[in-house]
């Protein structure tokens, strides 16, 4: 039994081009759009934590084609927008390795200030939204068509569901650019060596065995006072130590706030060599202050830090950067560090490690697995991520997750 092989991938593309006449609209769209998701109802549970919701997303394929008769192809080339369409064309193979196209259907019930709201989406494209009072926005000619094939596509999908044939035919057809997986640095490394070499070479010059062992040990360099001036020399030793085209004479303020997030709660306006004022600026943000000590600015975990903190021994500082990109860039300001007889606690030293002798972990990013610097993966949460179709010949030694269709529609009603 086959899927339904309609392609209305161009549905969504009428709607950026304006390229159809609306049709005439009646409480008998609304009539066949309630039954719709009365059928949705009865045969899958809803995914909606809303009381007063209900989302159901399943996925339909469609013929594959020719990458030059592809809607989205087109529209991208007639609007000049290269890079994307540049995308497509280098990546239709990959993206769909057989003769088809995946696409997602969401359909959304949901009950707002006494009316009922019924929305369908085509990969994340609105088609259209009716309330109980409106149905301005539904275009008879082409919504009815839609309504249509949405229900050969759900009792398609009811039926290779029951009959345990849905998960066979996804399996074999559906693109790796969605799925989900882990592969170690170490294998990814056989595979592509120069992912190993360029990483070495960010890091040429610095004793690795040298700053681990250090970081071992945990000594660290206490200071009876501290004032900011103090602090900005110390920033401008790693900053010199990333960047070799500073200025070896600039003013060590200046260039930390040129580099650093900036957000210092009032440390930009005390005195630069009283103690006094910095320990009332420090008493006054407690421990930690958001951003004040973000050295390297960067969006969620591409940022780096370091921290002050105090015990009864005095100050003392400490350096974190998770990333890993930014984790090179900390591991050369450890070093400087070291060598300018400042010792600092160094967070995250066994990934940092495990990134270096190939035990870390890559997790395969997709545009629904990230967030917030994490790549999401077997119930997982990753820091490291690629981009798999940047790295195809990894595509047999990736540990894949299983995709199941209850991950996205809820598992089919018995």
């Amino acid at each position: 039994m086959k899927l339904i092989e309609s392609n209305i991938s161009d549905f969504k593309w009428r709607f950026r081009s304006n390229d159809f006449n609306p049709g005439s609209t009646s409480k008998e769209a609304m009539r066949k759009i309630k039954s719709f998701f009365e059928l949705l109802k009865n045969n899958y549970t809803n995914i909606s934590s809303d009381k007063d919701a209900e989302i159901y997303l399943l996925y339909f394929r469609a013929p594959k084609g020719k990458y030059e008769d592809d809607e989205s192809y087109k529209y991208y080339l007639k609007n000049k927008e290269i890079e994307e369409s540049d995308y497509i064309r280098n990546n239709w193979d990959f993206n769909y390795p057989n003769k088809y196209k995946w696409f997602e259907f969401y359909f959304q019930h949901s009950f707002y200030r006494e009316q009922n709201y019924y929305s369908f989406y085509l990969d994340n494209e609105q088609i259209f939204c009716l309330s109980d009072e409106n149905y301005d926005s539904f275009h008879g000619a082409i919504h009815s068509t839609m309504l249509k094939t949405a229900l050969q596509v759900v009792n398609n999908h009811i039926k290779l569901c029951k009959n345990n044939k849905f998960q066979r035919i996804f399996d074999k057809t559906f693109g790796y650019g969605k799925r989900r997986g882990i592969i170690e640095y170490k294998d990814a490394w056989k595979i592509y060596p120069n992912l190993k070499r360029s990483y070495r070479m960010r890091l040429k010059g610095i004793d690795l065995d040298y700053v681990f062992n250090n970081a071992e040990k945990e000594e660290i360099t206490y200071f009876a006072s501290l004032t900011s001036r103090k602090y900005y020399d110390i920033c401008k030793i790693g900053y010199l130590a990333i960047d070799n085209k500073i200025d070896k004479d600039i003013d060590s303020k200046k260039l930390f706030y040129s580099k650093a997030d900036g957000r210092t709660h009032g440390l930009e306006n005390i005195n630069l060599d009283s103690e006094e004022e910095f320990d009332e600026w420090f008493q006054e943000n407690g421990e930690h202050p958001d951003h004040a000590f973000e050295i390297l600015r960067g969006r969620s975990f591409y940022r780096g830090h370091l921290w002050i903190d105090k015990d009864d021994k005095g100050y003392y500082l400490t350096l974190s950067g998770s990333n890993y990109h930014t984790q090179i860039e900390i591991l050369k300001i450890y070093n400087a560090l070291l060598k300018n007889d400042i010792k600092v606690k160094l967070s995250g030293k066994e990934l940092f490690k495990s990134r270096l002798d190939g035990t870390a972990i890559f997790a395969i990013e997709n545009e629904d697995n990230w967030c917030y610097g994490y790549t999401h993966v077997f119930n997982e949460y990753y820091l490291d991520s690629i981009h798999i179709e940047d790295f195809p010949k990894l595509i047999p030694y990736v540990k894949w997750e299983d995709v199941k269709m209850s991950k996205y529609i809820g598992e089919l009603k018995q």
